[in-house]
């Protein structure tokens, strides 16, 4: 049995590593002088347009952050998510771009999305693989990525503010020139302190480690030209326990608070119109979503409550439905009799695979929510769709939807929701739509080669009414059918104008002092949106305030940034996907007393499919060579993973393999349900003896949608099984249910968990390592033997809040208490009896983030056995480290691990 054990695993080890040695199916690749540009068979023209300006991009930005080490750039490009980003890894370092542009412009509405994100992203590479202070030296020696050692106790703003320099000064139109990026701080400076600049939080002001970063970056860069980053930097590295404030001084001869009062002090805070009547009082980001019948509707995100609809009339402001599963922001609108909202839902499919990126395929799809019965209905699958509008006669619903890097118009009928396309233009994106109150005519905007364009769909007719402008235009809404309101920088900070169909008159309605992000115009009343203390709120004005002035917008004829029509012939070949050597370090062996010197190895491919580790070590009391290995092949719909491990000493160890497959994964707006299944084999020897182990589970995972503020989820069910044998004659089963509910107090949870394990033979007598039968947090005590073992936990859960609290080189942004109780029961073999012991838990932790991508979670834990006195204390701190990982790789319900808890002395028993 064994030789077809290991012969099983022979043939697993090459078909997994055959697939990283020959080419990743329908993946290719383009390599100019500085940079590997990966991408799907489908994307070729995104890579080409990649590969025309990233060449002199590098040699522009190596100049500016002094990077020397010239190799080149890993860049990935994915078509498949709903979500506009893009990000560095380390562990392999690389860039990966989401093609998916944003519809919110985030980065720019004046340039490409693909450049503008290039020159962001680039900007990181450069910077985090820079070999600076002590990874100057020790780069050379334990392998490339170890400049990751300069980031975790690097601040968010250090990080974020090189960033959106860059991508302003050399990307035409970054957020450093968008005053709507700088709305929040112009508003109140206050909200944003020195402290909470250097770590991402839930809390306000959204995105606080941008903001900051370039309000401080931009400032050192201007004052003391492009060198001063490069060289605080290399300061930094070399110091890094003091923070970011001892370089500063070092190099510029100022604390890094003046800099940072002198820098807010350039944006300053305007005065507040007396005139305005505030209709929200709470915090959240507030949205207007239209007026029916003389209501008007708001939408409220927020961390307590996630996605609200308000409305508001004569005077009162009133929640209609406090919890709807919504995406965030800029996600709802209504049907003309108010019976139902248009809501978009973001799903996410980690168990995808595809040939780029396994495991982060997502679709932002339509719903519609009926308000009376709670339910919700698809109106679009496996779309990616945005700003939802519906028409006031009709009832037709219009949304933009992502083609690449850009977006069209599509409609869907009231009743079948069929779809139909109604602006399609390569190169141009259409966004903002708008139905006018009677007809199909769509007003919106019309992104183009970094020009924004008021403008009219009627049918087959599209009419440009205003530009193409360097100015950007957001927010279109209908007034009445001859006149259309928009928001524009044009006045900045933004301002509400008007559009007159009949005589093309744009006239300057309203300006405010900190900027208007969007605004309704109601008869005598002008409704509008703006930053409050971080937040957004919507304010009301009377039309008689109005500033009524004739303006124009000139026609602009911008180009981009780069060659769209370029005739370079790039060479494209198939990408092979496989291992690279990232680092090695040295790794002390504790094992038992015994001590011992390692290494440590890690070796991993660019896409994130293969992973290797290898821990080998020489331990001197016992003069062994003690050595382990595993290797993980994740393509995205499963995940297998080899070990090996020896002991020469006494000749013993084990190989093992472990498949875990999803057999079911669905996410809505209700919920979230997972079926998955885990199998896992391991062939163990010794000098005395060897063994086959095996273990096959199947587990259910539901969990439902939740507030950042419900810390621990609101309803969820756990439920595993798992039956694991040894050499074919000894069993164990494993089986868990867990449930979790809302407490009557908002955010609490109360878990119930029951947990039964059931052996071929007694628990105790037949198993020499009884511990690692218990559950993980128990400690020793007195326990009946049996053959059977049943223990039930009720847990509440507190979260104290979602914390901002600024500490040393970050923050705590959560922290949580638990009191639990545990029962136990056995069965002997003639009757059930519960153990006389109680065990009483209690546990606090919390959430510490440096930077934007490394967490600590410490906690501290008691329990305690009242009748036999027993007690114990943990103290821990888990990590979360700044690397890269699958999505998928560690599935959300990979429970069935009792397998790795049977160790080798199960054949000594």
């Amino acid at each position: 049995m064994k030789h077809l054990f290991i012969s099983f695993l022979c043939i697993l080890v090459l078909l997994t590593f055959g697939d990283g040695l020959s080419a990743a199916s329908g993946v290719r690749k383009i390599e100019t002088e500085h940079t590997t540009i990966i991408y799907e068979e489908r994307n070729i023209d995104s890579a080409l347009i990649v590969a025309s300006f990233a060449d002199e991009t590098y040699e522009q930005l190596a100049e500016v952050l002094g990077y020397t080490h010239m190799k080149r750039v890993p860049v990935i490009l994915f078509s498949g998510s709903s979500i506009a980003n893009g990000m560095y890894s380390s562990i392999p370092s690389r860039i990966t771009m989401y093609i998916t542009s944003d519809p919110e412009l985030f980065l720019t509405s004046r340039s490409s999305w693909l450049y503008s994100l290039y020159v962001h992203e680039l900007t990181h590479f450069l910077h985090l693989t820079q070999q600076v202070g002590p990874a100057s030296f020790l780069t050379p020696v334990f392998g490339p990525e170890v400049p990751m050692m300069n980031t975790p106790l690097m601040p968010g703003w250090w990080i974020e503010g090189i960033t959106t320099y860059t991508e302003t000064a050399y990307a035409p139109g970054g957020r450093g020139t968008s005053s709507r990026f700088l709305m929040p701080v112009r508003e109140d400076p206050s909200i944003l302190p020195l402290s909470k600049t250097s770590y991402a939080s839930n809390a306000p002001p959204r995105g606080r480690i941008y903001l900051g970063g370039n309000i401080l970056v931009s400032y050192l860069i201007e004052t003391y030209g492009e060198d001063i980053y490069h060289e605080i930097n290399s300061t930094f590295a070399w110091f890094p326990f003091f923070g970011m404030g001892y370089p500063v001084r070092k190099v510029t001869g100022e604390s890094l608070a003046e800099i940072y009062e002198q820098a807010l002090r350039r944006i300053g805070a305007p005065a507040v119109q007396s005139s305005e009547i505030p209709i929200t009082m709470q915090e959240g980001m507030h949205e207007i979503i239209g007026l029916y019948e003389g209501t008007l509707y708001l939408q409220r995100w927020d961390r307590s409550k996630a996605l609200s609809l308000l409305a508001y009339r004569e005077g009162t402001l009133l929640t209609v439905e406090e919890r709807i599963n919504g995406i965030g922001e800029d996600v709802m609108n209504l049907s003309p009799d108010g019976s139902s909202a248009y809501i978009l839902f973001r799903s996410y499919d980690p168990y995808s695979m595809t040939p780029i990126i396994p495991g982060s395929v997502s679709h932002t799809d339509l719903y519609r929510y009926d308000m009376q019965g709670g339910q919700y209905t698809a109106v679009s699958t496996g779309s990616v769709l945005r700003q939802v509008t519906v028409s006031p006669d009709t009832g037709h619903i219009a949304a933009v939807e992502a083609v690449a890097d850009r977006y069209r118009l599509v409609r869907f009928s009231p009743s079948e929701y069929h779809r139909q396309v109604l602006f399609d233009v390569p190169g141009s994106s259409f966004l903002s739509p708008a139905y006018a109150p009677k007809g199909h005519v769509v007003a919106g905007v019309i992104l183009s080669k970094g020009t924004s364009s008021l403008a009219l769909l009627d049918g087959s007719e599209t009419r440009v009414l205003i530009g193409p402008s360097s100015y950007e235009i957001r927010n279109v809404r209908f007034v009445n059918e001859h006149t259309i309101s928009f928001t524009s920088d044009r006045d900045a900070p933004f301002s509400l104008y008007t559009y007159d169909l009949r005589n093309g008159l744009i006239r300057r309605i309203l300006s405010d002092p900190v900027g208007i992000l969007d605004a309704l115009i109601d008869g005598d009343n002008i409704y509008y949106q703006r930053y409050k203390s971080g937040y957004t709120g919507i304010f009301q004005t009377a039309r008689n305030t109005a500033i009524e002035e004739v303006v124009s917008f000139p026609v602009t004829t911008a180009s981009l940034p780069y060659r769209a029509d370029n005739q370079v012939n790039y060479e494209e070949r198939a990408f092979h996907d496989m291992l690279r050597f990232n680092l090695w370090f040295p790794y002390p062996i504790i094992e038992d007393g015994v001590y011992g010197a390692g290494a440590y190895s890690l070796f991993t491919s660019l896409l994130q499919r293969h992973t290797l580790l290898v821990i080998a070590g020489y331990t001197f009391e016992n003069q062994s060579v003690r050595a382990f290995g595993e290797y993980r092949y994740s393509p995205g719909r499963f995940n297998l993973s080899l070990q090996a491990d020896i002991e020469s000493t006494d000749v013993e160890g084990g190989v093992s393999g472990r498949l875990s497959v999803p057999l079911f994964y669905l996410q809505q707006p209700t919920g979230q349900h997972l079926v998955y299944a885990q199998g896992s084999a391991r062939y163990l020897f010794s000098s005395q003896d060897d063994a086959v182990l095996a273990s096959a589970g199947l587990a259910y995972g539901f969990d439902s949608p939740a507030a950042s503020k419900d810390v621990f989820g609101r309803y969820s069910l756990d439920t595993s099984y798992s039956m694991n044998i040894f050499d074919g004659s000894v069993f164990l089963s494993y089986g868990t249910l867990q449930a979790s509910t809302p407490s009557v107090v908002r955010h609490h949870s109360i878990s119930h968990r029951l947990r039964a394990i059931s052996a071929h033979g007694k628990l105790f007598s037949d198993f020499t390592d009884p511990q690692s039968l218990l559950p993980p947090e128990s400690f020793s005590v007195p326990a009946q033997d049996g053959y059977a073992r049943l223990d039930y936990t009720l847990s509440y859960r507190i979260p104290y809040a979602v914390a901002d609290i600024p500490f040393l080189w970050g923050g705590f942004t959560s922290a949580y208490l638990t009191f639990a109780s545990r029962v136990a029961g056995v069965y002997d073999g003639a009757s059930f009896s519960f153990e006389e012991d109680v065990i009483l838990s209690a546990q606090a932790g919390a959430t510490y983030s440096l930077g934007i991508g490394f967490t600590l979670n410490p906690y501290v834990g008691l329990e305690w056995a009242p009748v036999s006195g027993a007690w114990g204390v943990t103290v821990a701190v888990g990590t979360d480290a700044f690397l890269s990982t699958l999505p998928g790789a560690g599935s959300p319900m990979n429970r069935l691990d009792l397998f790795d808890t049977l160790e080798m002395d199960h054949l000594r028993r």
